[in-house]
């Protein structure tokens, strides 16, 4: 059985950058720029743990490539979202506690 990976392609009718890739809640963007020199960069941009990360390319097939991937994984929950400290989340579990709750483990 295989499954198939459906990352929707979006664009503003009349334009084609930024290119917007999702994948449920995941979204990754590709712009392009140019330098003064003339020189053409095609930028790969996300959130991962609270920042935004960014990546220049040489050609838009592999700034949407990458785009496509990264929409993956942060749907599916392979990328790092948030790093929370111990500290905070040792708090947070004993507010919880206070309330017959608890964060459910892996």
């Amino acid at each position: 059985m295989s499954t198939s990976i459906s990352v929707s392609e979006i664009t503003k009718p009349g334009e084609s950058w930024p290119v917007i890739m999702r994948k449920g809640h995941g979204e990754a963007r590709v712009y392009r720029s140019e330098s003064a020199r003339g020189y053409v960069t095609f930028f790969c941009c996300w959130y991962e743990e609270g920042k935004r990360k960014r990546v220049g390319l040489s050609s838009p097939e592999l700034a949407k490539q990458m785009a496509r991937q990264k929409a993956s994984e942060l749907s599916d929950g392979s990328a790092r979202l948030v790093k929370v400290p111990l500290k905070d989340l040792l708090q947070v579990e004993a507010l919880l506690s206070k309330l017959n709750l608890r964060i459910p483990r892996d």
